[in-house]
């Protein structure tokens, strides 16, 4: 299965716990499942096999990437739900990392606890920073997952100016509709 279709099949199981979540008091039957988001609003990837680095980072990035995808279009609604199955993925993916990058997935953890938590567009700005750095860090650590990513960097971003997502397409989870094309693509680097 390719990555691709991988995210593909995750985001649709995101999409129908999502479902399964919400209060239905109705009687009516269960509507078909949406069709799968696109690269842009991912959701969490299904576990990898142990010691698959790759499908660790890729799981945790797909979150990650519908959080920026939020932010860069300067929407709140939905961005606990996206920070809370971020945190989740951090959590769930720790332990198929190398011990050496098991604390970024702690430290993507807690800054999605505190994009969860955020109470305006400025706040979670400044929490999705925090998890930027360290998921910037294991793509440069990771090679193969950071073949499936973009690096952008903004130098008007007033944290850490670094994001990655899964398009080409520059989209500025920092300035939001105000400067969403503000920045360049960049190498991950060894440590972001």
């Amino acid at each position: 299965m390719t990555t691709r279709n991988l995210i593909v099949a995750a985001g649709a199981a995101a999409l129908l716990l999502v479902g399964a979540c919400k209060k239905d008091d109705s009687k009516k039957p269960e509507p078909a499942p949406a069709p799968a988001p696109t690269a842009d609003k991912q959701a969490v990837a299904p576990a990898p096999a142990a010691g698959d680095a790759v499908g660790a980072v890729t799981a945790i990035v797909a979150p990650y990437d519908t959080c920026r995808a939020l932010l860069s279009e300067d929407e709140t609604d939905g961005l606990a739900a996206c920070a809370g199955a971020l945190s989740t993925a951090a959590r769930a993916q720790k332990s198929a990392l190398p011990a050496e990058l098991q604390d970024r997935a702690d430290a993507i953890a807690a800054a999605a606890d505190q994009l969860a938590a955020a109470k305006d567009l400025e706040a979670a700005r400044v929490a999705f920073a925090k998890a930027s750095e360290p998921v910037v860090g294991l793509l440069g650590s990771v090679p193969g997952a950071a073949k499936q990513f973009h690096v952008f960097e903004c130098p008007m971003a007033k944290n850490y100016k670094r994001w990655a997502q899964a398009s080409p397409e520059l989209a500025n989870p920092y300035m939001g509709t105000k400067m969403q094309t503000c920045g360049s693509e960049v190498s991950a680097g060894k440590d972001g």
